[in-house]
């Protein structure tokens, strides 16, 4: 698979927690870091993801879960969340997830 397979982002218009990465988001996540926590996808679902991190399993939402299925698939499985909702892979894609915790993925 190379880089032209990998869906183009998938541009909802919304910019909640879920859905595509703001280019604030993006630019916080560079010049305003946070903590950062490792962690390996290991199930990508409908509209669910999940990690494995050092502190445990733990569920997301995100709108384009195609697109990120083709990135693991491309590039593997490891990433960092980096605050702001923000999980950068190791390729340096940025992926918006929303933590199951806060509720339902709002619609497109």
């Amino acid at each position: 698979m190379n880089e032209s397979s990998i869906p183009p982002v998938r541009d909802c218009g919304r910019y909640l927690p879920g859905h595509s990465v703001h280019w604030i988001q993006a630019r916080l996540t560079w010049n305003q870091p946070v903590a950062h926590t490792a962690v390996e996808i290991v199930h990508i679902g409908a509209a669910s993801v999940l990690v494995s991190a050092d502190d445990g399993m733990r569920q997301f939402w995100n709108h384009d879960v195609d697109r990120l299925w083709a990135l693991v698939e491309q590039h593997g499985p490891f990433g960092a969340l980096v605050g702001y909702h923000v999980l950068r892979l190791e390729s340096g894609h940025l992926v918006c997830l929303k933590e199951n915790s806060e509720g339902p993925l709002e619609p497109c």
